[in-house]
C-alpha cells in the first residue's frame, strides 16, 4: 500500500518517462528493492496497434562515496572546427567511464577512455552521455549537448579585373547552407546592383583601380569572414603620329601620341624578320626593302588593359618603277605597257616612247606603242607623287616576220632521193611544212623526197615561229620539180647453161628507153648492148646491166648463167733443176667446185697435198723418182669424179 502507477519507488520528484526519448528519470529517497513494470501502447491514425511490457529492479542502498558524472561544457567555438570532437571529464571520484557520443549512424560510438575523442558521421547537435563507475551500485550518469560542424570555410569567387566601367558579380561558397546568414562589405565607391542577401550579389564597378570587398557567413552558431580583390581600369589610348616625311631613306623613326598607357609593343611589319618589334615608347627601325607596311602598337594601361592601333607607312628611298618588258613583238603589232611601283593612281606617269614609237610619247600608268621597225627600242617611264620621283628604262624588241624560201634540184628521176633546202630566215627557231606537190608532206627543215610518178610538181613550205615574232609564211615554188620516168633494163643471155669445152654466152638488149648499156661480168664491164662472152672457168655467174635513158635516168636487171661440167688433164713429167722450164707439176683444172689433189711416193708416203685448183708441186728435197697422184673433183652440177694416175720427176 502506498505505491501506485504514479508512484512506483520513494523517489523526489516521483519516477518519470520520457514519452519522446524514453529515457526514464528517478532520484530515490529510500533504500530497498523496487520492481516497476513499463507499459508501452503503439497508435497509428489513433488505433491502438500494438502493446509491450517490460518489468525492471532497481535497488537503492546508500553510495559509501560522493560519486558525480560531470561532462565539460563544450568549448566556445569547438563546434564549428569540424566533425571530430575531443571530450571533457570533469567527474568527481570517478574511476572508470563508458561514454556514449550519441552517433545514431554508429552502434560503436562508445569508449572507456577518461577524454576521448569521436569522429561524428554528419553535422548535428549530439547528447553525450557519460557514466562514472559504471557497473558500481554508486553508479553516476551525466549528459550533455555538443554540436559538430565543419569549419564554415568561405570563399569567394570573383571575376578578374576588368577594363572600363562594369557590372561584376561575386559568389561565396563554403560548409554553410541556404540557411546560413551572408552579410557583403562593399568598399566605397562599389553599389550593388542585384542580390546581396544570399550567397551571391552583383556590383557596378568604377575604373578606381583595385578594391577589396568582404563577406561574413553566420549558421549553427558559427561565424567566419572571406575577402577578395575585384576592380576595373580605364583603357589606354593608343594614338602613332602619322607620317610627315616621305623619300627619307629605309630608317623610319615612329612618334608616339598615346594616352594613359604604361608600357608598349610596337611592330612594324617587316616580312623580311621575325625580330621586327620594340618595346621602347619611341623606336625607330630600318628597313629591308622600299615598299608599304602597316605599323601596330599595342599600349597596355594599368592593370590588364590594353589597346592597339594600326598607321601605314611608305617607306622610299624614291620612288622604284619599272615595267615588264612585253614578249617580243613584229613589226606594227601592239606593245602594251604597265607601270608597276608604289606610287596610287594620283601619280604623275610619263612614257618616253622613243621617235619610231607610235606614239611617241603617254601618259598614266598604261601606254600601248607599236613599233614598225626591226631592233631594240628603249622606253623611259618617269614617275612623281608626294614629292618622291623615279624612272626606269626597258625596251621593247621587234623581230622581223619570218620569210620561207627555199631551193631544190630542179631534175629527178622517178624514186630518186630527192634532197630540198630550206633558205628561210626568222630571228627565232621556225617549225616547217613541205608539201611536195604529190600528197606527201614533211616537217624537217632539210627534207629528202622520192617522187614514184613522173610530173611537173608545185613545191611549198610553210615556216612558223612561236617565240619572237609569231608569225607564219609560206613559200610556193610552181614546177620546182620535173620527175622524168625511169628506162626499162631487159636483156637475154643464152644459152642459160654451157659447157666449159664451148663456154660462149650470147647477149642481146631487150631494154626500152635506153641510150647507153653497161653490162658487168665477173668484174668486166662492157658498154655496147649485144655482145659475145666466153667463160674460163665453169660456175654460176650474174650478169647486170645497166641502162641510161635520154634524160640520165637509170635502171638496172641481172641474169644468172650456169657453166657446167669440167677439164682436168696432167703432165707426166717434170724437172725441177731451176731454169725456168718445167719446174713445176701442176695439172690443168677447168671448172672444179672443189678440188683436192694427193701426190704419193713409190712407197705410198704423202708428200704433197692441195684443194687450189691452180696449186702446184715443186718436188723440192726428192730424188728423180716416179710418183703416183689421185685428184677428186666436183662440178658446178651434180657430177663428181676422181683421178688416178703417176708421173716421173728428172733430176
Amino acid at each position: 500500500a502506498g505505491y501506485s502507477q504514479n508512484f512506483q519507488l520513494n523517489s523526489t520528484p516521483p519516477m518519470s518517462i520520457d514519452p519522446v526519448t524514453g529515457v526514464l528519470s528517478a532520484f530515490p529517497t529510500q533504500q530497498g528493492r523496487y520492481t516497476v513494470g513499463v507499459c508501452v501502447q503503439e497508435y497509428r491514425n489513433g488505433v491502438l496497434i500494438g502493446q509491450a511490457s517490460r518489468d525492471f529492479m532497481f535497488t537503492v542502498v546508500i553510495c559509501d562515496a560522493n560519486i558525480d558524472a560531470v561532462v565539460s561544457a563544450q568549448p566556445s567555438g569547438a563546434s564549428c572546427n569540424g566533425l571530430t570532437q575531443t571530450f571533457g571529464n570533469a567527474s568527481v571520484n570517478g574511476q572508470t567511464w563508458w561514454w556514449d557520443f550519441g552517433d545514431p549512424s554508429s552502434t560503436a560510438d562508445t569508449s572507456t577512455l577518461p577524454n576521448p575523442t569521436w569522429t561524428y558521421s554528419a553535422p548535428g547537435i549530439y547528447t553525450v552521455t557519460l557514466i562514472a563507475n559504471p557497473g558500481w551500485p554508486c553508479a553516476d550518469t551525466s549528459t550533455a549537448q555538443y554540436a559538430a560542424f565543419l569549419p564554415l570555410a568561405p570563399v569567394i569567387t570573383a571575376p578578374p579585373f576588368a577594363c572600363g566601367p562594369v557590372e561584376q558579380t561575386l559568389s561565396v561558397s563554403g560548409n554553410f547552407t541556404g540557411a546560413a546568414v551572408v552579410n557583403w562589405g562593399l568598399p566605397a565607391g562599389i553599389v550593388p546592383v542585384a542580390g546581396g542577401g544570399g550567397p551571391s550579389i552583383t556590383v557596378a564597378v568604377p575604373t578606381d583601380g583595385p578594391q577589396t570587398v568582404n563577406v561574413t557567413v553566420a549558421e549553427n552558431g558559427c561565424s567566419a569572414t572571406a575577402t577578395a580583390q575585384i576592380g576595373s581600369f580605364p583603357f589606354p589610348v593608343p594614338a602613332i603620329a602619322p607620317q610627315d616625311a616621305f623619300c627619307t631613306g629605309l630608317t623610319i623613326p615612329f612618334s608616339n601620341n598615346s594616352q594613359g598607357a604604361l608600357t608598349y609593343r610596337w611592330d612594324f611589319g617587316d616580312p623580311s624578320t621575325l625580330a621586327d618589334s620594340s618595346q621602347l615608347a619611341s623606336p625607330s627601325w630600318t628597313y629591308a626593302q622600299q615598299g608599304t607596311y602597316e605599323v601596330v602598337l599595342q599600349a597596355t594601361g594599368p592593370g590588364p588593359c590594353s589597346a592597339t592601333t594600326t598607321a601605314t607607312f611608305q617607306v622610299y628611298t624614291d620612288i622604284a618603277i619599272s615595267f615588264a618588258e612585253p614578249p617580243i613583238r613584229c613589226p606594227g603589232q601592239v606593245a602594251e605597257l604597265l607601270a608597276e611601283g608604289p606610287f596610287t593612281a594620283a601619280a604623275q606617269v610619263q612614257w618616253d616612247l622613243g621617235a619610231l614609237g607610235e606614239p611617241a610619247s603617254a601618259v598614266g600608268p598604261i601606254a600601248l606603242v607599236r613599233y614598225n621597225e626591226v631592233g631594240v627600242h628603249p622606253v623611259t617611264v618617269e614617275v612623281s607623287e608626294n614629292g618622291c620621283s623615279g624612272s626606269y628604262t626597258g625596251q621593247v624588241v621587234v623581230h622581223p616576220f619570218p620569210v620561207a624560201d627555199l631551193a631544190s634540184e630542179t631534175r629527178a628521176c622517178v624514186g630518186a632521193s630527192f634532197a630540198f633546202q630550206d633558205l628561210s630566215s626568222a630571228f627565232t627557231p621556225l617549225s616547217y611544212v613541205w608539201e611536195f606537190g604529190d600528197g606527201e608532206t614533211s616537217t624537217e627543215a632539210n627534207p629528202v623526197h622520192r617522187y614514184a610518178a613522173p610530173g611537173l610538181y608545185t613545191v611549198t613550205l610553210t615556216v612558223s615561229t612561236s617565240e619572237g615574232c609569231i608569225a607564219s609564211n609560206t613559200a610556193v615554188r610552181p614546177a620546182q620539180v620535173e620527175v622524168f620516168p625511169n628506162p626499162v633494163a631487159a636483156f637475154s643471155a643464152l644459152p642459160r647453161e654451157v659447157s666449159v669445152f664451148d663456154p660462149r654466152i650470147t647477149i642481146e638488149d631487150l631494154s626500152l628507153d635506153a641510150i647507153a648499156w653497161t653490162y658487168t661480168v665477173e668484174g668486166n664491164t662492157y658498154e655496147v648492148p649485144d655482145l659475145d662472152y666466153f667463160f674460163q672457168e665453169g660456175g654460176q655467174y650474174l650478169i647486170t646491166l645497166l641502162v641510161t635513158s635520154p634524160n640520165g635516168c637509170t635502171d638496172t636487171t641481172s641474169r644468172r648463167v650456169f657453166v657446167s661440167d669440167h677439164i682436168f688433164w696432167a703432165p707426166s713429167a717434170f724437172t725441177p733443176d731451176g731454169d725456168g722450164t718445167n719446174d713445176l707439176w701442176a695439172p690443168v683444172v677447168i671448172g672444179a667446185r672443189t678440188y683436192e689433189l694427193e701426190i704419193f711416193d713409190r712407197w705410198g708416203a704423202l708428200r704433197y697435198r692441195t684443194e687450189d685448183p691452180r696449186g702446184a708441186w715443186d718436188g723440192e728435197g726428192l730424188p728423180a723418182s716416179v710418183f703416183s697422184y689421185r685428184v677428186r673433183i666436183k662440178e658446178w652440177g651434180a657430177e663428181s669424179k676422181e683421178y688416178v694416175g703417176h708421173f716421173t720427176l728428172v733430176r
